[in-house]
């Protein structure tokens, strides 16, 4: 893998991290009563979206981790596919589209 490839690979991941650690937040603030004077259908809306984000976003660093396995050469095309039945349908598209560029 060319460096330029692992330093942007290494770089997306630890922004996703900070992300979802961002979102870890919210969700314990929304959970713990930290919004004051917001009523309780719209946080737990907010929780709802919040904890639909943490879902993609984790899913996301999963991308991550097959992509750049596979662009190591780590992971050939039926190691690939295993995954992406791991993941459902849903992951499988985007992290096709992900090994043809690497």
């Amino acid at each position: 893998m060319h460096w330029a490839s692992t330093h942007l690979f290494d770089q997306t991941f630890d922004e996703t991290l900070a992300l979802l650690e961002e979102t870890r937040h919210h969700v314990d603030m929304v959970a713990h009563g930290g919004l004051d004077g917001v009523p309780q259908d719209q946080m737990l809306r907010t929780v709802r979206d919040l904890s639909y984000l943490t879902s993609q976003v984790t899913g996301m660093m999963s991308l991550l981790m097959l992509y750049r396995s596979a662009a190591n050469g780590e992971l050939d095309d039926s190691g690939f596919q295993a995954c992406a039945a791991l993941w459902g349908r849903n992951w499988s598209r985007p992290a096709r589209r992900w090994l043809r560029i690497a």
